[in-house]
């Protein structure tokens, strides 16, 4: 479909911006494209700085920090090295769900890792 619309960003409510925004940014390594502050609601935008799709990390001011993260959602990102980066995430405190791996059958290896809300991040890297 030429029309077809483009992924733009998805958004997940974390409980402390600052702690999160230190994890994508400084762990993972993304850039911060954008921020939004108003009375209620403070986001931040992060991505791989080249026109990807930007995770929204959210923050409204009156409601309550989320559940640690729900077993059915998960941020993917691809990687050259998912060894490394798992690596780096579990260093900065990051609990690991799943240490790299290859994926059976494919040439796919990968790791996953809890963000600072317990949010899934699935880190993978192809071959």
């Amino acid at each position: 479909m030429e029309d077809a619309p483009r992924i733009s960003s998805f958004g997940i409510e974390v409980g402390d911006l600052e702690r999160s925004l230190a994890f994508y940014t400084e762990v993972l390594g993304l850039t911060v494209t954008f921020t939004i502050d108003n009375d209620d609601l403070h986001e931040v935008g992060v991505s791989d700085g080249q026109g990807g799709p930007a995770v929204l990390l959210m923050r409204h001011q009156n409601a309550p920090a989320p559940a640690a993260g729900a077993k059915d959602q998960k941020i993917v990102f691809i990687t050259t090295d998912v060894a490394a980066l798992h690596a780096a995430a579990v260093a900065s405190g990051a609990p690991s769900d799943r240490e790299p791996t290859p994926y059976p059958g494919t040439d796919i290896t990968i790791g996953m890792v809890r963000d600072p809300d317990g949010y899934l991040v699935e880190i993978i890297q192809t071959a």
